[in-house]
């Protein structure tokens, strides 16, 4: 079942990060990733890391809850996300290059909320 739920998962994340290289490969200038898709992705290992060890220790619940990937794993074992990108659907948002609407990122004492902290 794991292997299931996890599959859309990493293919999330080779989406991601293919785009983020070719953007890196294209740009002449110092190249500044997104940092909402940063963590994003970060969340999103997580999420795998999850799904092979059945560990809810592995979530970082500061963002992690507030985008409901965590919640959805705690509560039935399958993780969710939020919509976050600009695009309604995914399918949309990975031909657009993923790029997430800020003011749907969720904030945590009035700042962006983040996973990589603890990484």
């Amino acid at each position: 079942m794991y292997d299931w739920v996890s599959y859309p998962v990493t293919l999330l994340i080779k989406s991601i990060y293919k785009q983020e290289m070719q953007s890196f490969y294209n740009k002449m200038m110092p190249y500044v990733p997104c940092h909402m898709q940063l963590e994003l992705l970060v969340s999103l290992e997580r999420v795998l890391y999850f799904c092979h060890t059945r560990n809810t220790a592995v979530f970082a619940i500061s963002l992690m809850h507030l985008l409901s990937l965590s919640k959805g794993a705690f509560k039935d074992g399958f993780p969710m996300l939020l919509l976050l990108f600009e695009q309604c659907m995914i399918s949309i948002a990975m031909d657009h290059k993923f790029k997430i609407d800020p003011c749907k990122w969720p904030l945590k004492d009035g700042y962006p909320a983040i996973t990589s902290k603890r990484a």
